[in-house]
């Protein structure tokens, strides 16, 4: 992640640093569920039940990212600029989580005992490819962040090509639903109206936290940037610490004046993440940090990590229980380690050998050459 000034780029390490751990965090919780759900067992004192927060990272990462990068570009209506910026979120998406998905359907398919709970059909198998919405969850079970990131994105395009009125009406639309989830009669369940809960997802809000953020650190010299990063990291570590130990729980729901509202990971996550990715964005734009290059691979490789640990860490749980290689080690932290490590590794081996070569060719066969800097 860059910035232009001057013509010289400048690295946005710390966000690079924070997208890296974001992945491990969101693959450690997965070894962590399902030491507890497969082998009714403790991983490393359940510390990484927070995990899931690395999702809402990445949603509030995803909304600075475009403004960032597209913001010279904001008041600019044109159909070529439409088309290119859907073009390019295409090639960044969807061939590596088809080329992901297929290798699941091909697993469930042709090897016996390893078979999702939920039963394919052919309806359901394309909208898992298309990544759209239905009651059924995706082939690949992170696909539903990616939902939600496509949706963000389809709406930010429409920018360069709705009149400025109706544009700002669909994000009046958009955000007043999502607004309305924290309040309990209103609220759509996203299992039952997947369309609905999709517009009217709570989670759309974290994409807001980002553009504000963004927004934010182009317009302003932030001079407590320090201390907003820390208040971000610091309250994320507090949230989860809550959250693991059960002192709050993903939805809780008070009563105010006779009407229940809803607090949920928007509150107390995403607020945090808005918090960490303004100050670590302050702090690189206006200082700039060093970081060992295994954190900045690791950023590069988040979204192979993403998409990649959850049927590796499901497959090797399995297979330990086929072999019983939990009942040989016997020590939970060591099998769960393992295949944590073993997950996040053949991950990184499948960016380096497909991600980042099909990417960077996709790109130059698809995606045109910017006519002016952006």
């Amino acid at each position: 992640m860059q910035q232009q000034t001057n013509n010289k780029p400048k690295t946005l390490n710390l966000l690079q640093l924070f997208r890296g751990l974001a992945a491990i965090a969101v693959a450690l919780f997965h070894v962590d569920q399902l030491t507890n759900e497969k082998f009714n067992a403790v991983y490393f004192f359940d510390i990484f039940k927070f995990g899931w927060s690395g999702v809402d990272y990445f949603l509030v990462l995803s909304g600075f990212i475009i403004i960032y990068t597209q913001h010279r570009n904001l008041l600019q209506r044109s159909f070529t600029r439409f088309k290119s910026f859907l073009l390019k979120r295409f090639v960044r998406i969807y061939p590596i989580y088809w080329l992901a998905t297929l290798g699941i359907l091909l697993f469930l398919l042709l090897i016996p005992g390893f078979k999702n709970n939920t039963p394919l059909t052919l309806s359901s198998t394309i909208q898992s490819f298309l990544l759209f919405p239905q009651q059924q969850a995706p082939i690949l079970n992170v696909g539903w962040t990616l939902i939600l990131i496509l949706f963000f994105y389809l709406i930010f395009s429409l920018n360069y090509i709705l009149p400025r009125r109706l544009y700002l009406f669909i994000i009046a639309i958009v955000l007043l639903g999502s607004t309305s989830q924290f309040i309990s009669a209103f609220a759509i369940s996203p299992a039952e109206y997947p369309r609905l809960g999709l517009i009217f997802n709570s989670l759309n809000l974290e994409f807001l936290f980002g553009c504000i953020a963004a927004y934010l650190v182009l317009n302003y010299s932030l001079h407590y940037r320090r201390t907003i990063f820390f208040l971000g990291l610091g309250s994320l570590l507090l949230f989860s610490y809550l959250q693991t130990y059960g002192v709050i729980n993903e939805v809780n729901i008070i009563n105010l004046f006779g009407i229940d509202f809803t607090i949920n990971r928007t509150i107390f996550s995403g607020i945090p993440c808005f918090f960490l990715v303004m100050g670590a964005a302050s702090i690189d734009i206006k200082n700039g940090v060093e970081i060992p290059k295994i954190f900045t691979y690791l950023g590069d490789a988040s979204y192979s990590i993403y998409l990649i640990h959850s049927p590796v860490i499901s497959a090797l749980v399995q297979l330990s229980l086929k072999l019983k290689f939990n009942e040989a080690i016997n020590n939970y932290f060591i099998l769960g380690s393992l295949i944590a490590i073993i997950s996040i590794g053949f991950s990184c081996i499948f960016y380096n050998l497909i991600e980042k070569p099909l990417t960077k060719y996709l790109r130059k066969q698809l995606v045109p050459r910017k006519t002016s800097p952006s």
